[in-house]
């Protein structure tokens, strides 16, 4: 009889290890993408477009 415990052990853990490598992906990207606009704009400039009169 197959051990059921430890194939659900097996993918718990590896659907896991997906979970937090896909969570630090985005954590990555968001921080690339806020060095862009840094890079981009150094003062802020394109907030000038969302300023309310």
């Amino acid at each position: 009889m197959p051990n059921y415990e430890k194939l659900y052990h097996k993918l718990f853990n590896e659907i896991t290890d997906a979970v937090e490598r896909l969570q630090k992906a985005q954590l990555d990207a968001e921080a690339m993408y806020l060095d862009m606009c840094e890079e981009e704009f150094p003062n802020g400039e394109d907030l000038e477009y969302f300023k309310e009169d």
